[in-house]
């Protein structure tokens, strides 16, 4: 066995740790961690990289290869949110309250971490517990002010701002908020209710770096948004995610600038979802309920008429950000930074990031898409700088823009 805590005192244990049967190796300081997929030890990576603050350089190899590399508290995307640049958890755990709760990937999550005070497994619902990632973002501040540009912070994606468990953390969030005006803080909640007693005294009529949120993606929760009206912000925003019914004909999108919708992801069975039952009862159950396009569709629709920024995060499907052109184009719409410009990486401003996306979804779950290596260009001179690959096969390579192209023309030579 081999283990490795970081400095959130999570810990993550390989079973079987000989290179040669497991040939992905995960580098944290000093320690490391043996994968048998890249998959596993990507993902892996990108879990740990929001709370590495004290190990430095994180690096991902195939035996001793070394394939992507990482650095703590740099600024670079830690968060595979598609509306984000980084995430800051300042507090972990949570509960569930309303139906979009189920099947939360906060559950998954939080059962891989221990407690460090207790050695127990964390519980994904019922407890909280503070994290030690607060030095990031000065961090993050430090290099978006030298470099002239804003990022978007998911702010507690593994958890609640606004948890009424997280009261002790929230003051020294709030001070770091407020030292880090190039971080665009995106903070939502199913909690609006509670957020006018828990605003720092300064709040006045919002943080110029603080955008409002709340969850609302079935009629029974819409309330929510009225709630949240009564709060001053510069910036209001709706997470319409996962989609369970079709919610245009009651929402009102009044004193709000921003919507994101999407369906659920998951490899567990799809289903309908059943405004009537018991939504109790489905939050310990699995499974991915169904989003129509329509309903999307109606939402993008109604957004755009009154005046509000809209974001298609994803169809429903075993994987996240799939089907991103499904309404008839990219629909990532963005508000503009308070202050100078979105740092690169934004999807509104890399069209490279924007095709490839556009690219696998057209691909769906038959092909991958990857870039080529400077091996396979070498000994395959005609080959392009990607290339799409079903299983071990490559069956074609070519730019971005040519792949794309005859993806489009011969769907057929790409299906399974």
């Amino acid at each position: 066995m081999i283990s490795y805590r970081n400095s959130d005192g999570v810990y993550f244990v390989e079973r079987n740790p000989e290179v040669r049967k497991t040939p992905y190796r995960l580098d944290i300081g000093d320690n490391s961690v043996f994968y048998d997929s890249r998959s596993e030890a990507q993902l892996a990576a990108w879990m740990i990289l929001d709370t590495l603050s004290e190990h430095g350089t994180m690096r991902l190899s195939v035996r001793h290869r070394q394939v992507c590399r990482m650095e703590s508290g740099s600024v670079m995307e830690n968060t595979r949110i598609a509306w984000a640049h980084n995430t800051q958890n300042f507090f972990v755990g949570c509960d569930q309250i309303a139906p979009e709760c189920a099947h939360c990937y906060i559950d998954r999550e939080l059962r891989k971490q221990t407690e460090p005070t207790t050695g127990e497994k964390r519980k994904p619902w019922g407890e909280v517990y503070r994290t030690k990632t607060q030095k990031n973002p000065a961090k993050w501040q430090k290099a978006c002010a030298a470099e002239g540009v804003c990022r978007r912070v998911f702010t507690n994606s593994l958890s609640d701002f606004f948890h009424v468990k997280g009261d002790p953390w929230r003051a020294e969030a709030w001070d770091i908020i407020r030292d880090t005006p190039n971080l665009v803080w995106l903070i939502l909640t199913k909690r609006p209710e509670l957020i006018k007693s828990r605003l720092p005294a300064d709040w006045g009529e919002g943080y110029p770096n603080v955008w409002l949120g709340v969850s609302t993606a079935c009629n029974m929760t819409l309330n929510k948004m009225d709630s949240l009206r009564k709060i001053p912000a510069v910036l209001r925003f709706v997470s319409c995610e996962p989609l369970l019914e079709d919610i245009a004909p009651q929402i009102d999108f009044t004193g709000f600038q921003w919507v994101i919708a999407g369906g659920e992801s998951g490899s567990s069975p799809e289903y309908l979802w059943d405004s009537a039952a018991d939504w109790k009862k489905e939050l310990y159950t699995s499974g991915r309920r169904t989003m129509k396009l329509e309903w999307a569709t109606a939402l993008r629709d109604k957004a755009h008429a009154q005046s509000a920024k809209f974001f298609f995060k994803q169809i429903t499907a075993t994987r996240s950000e799939q089907g991103i052109d499904a309404l008839g184009q990219i629909y990532h719409e963005m508000p503009d930074p308070p202050h100078s410009r979105w740092a690169e990486g934004d999807v509104m401003q890399t069209d490279e990031k924007k095709l490839v996306r556009k690219l696998r979804s057209a691909l769906g779950n038959t092909c991958r898409l990857s870039k080529t290596t400077k091996d396979e260009l070498s000994s395959n001179p005609t080959w392009g700088p990607y290339k799409v690959c079903q299983g071990n096969t490559v069956k074609d390579s070519g730019t971005l823009e040519d792949l794309f192209a005859r993806v489009l023309a011969h769907p057929e030579k790409y299906a399974a």
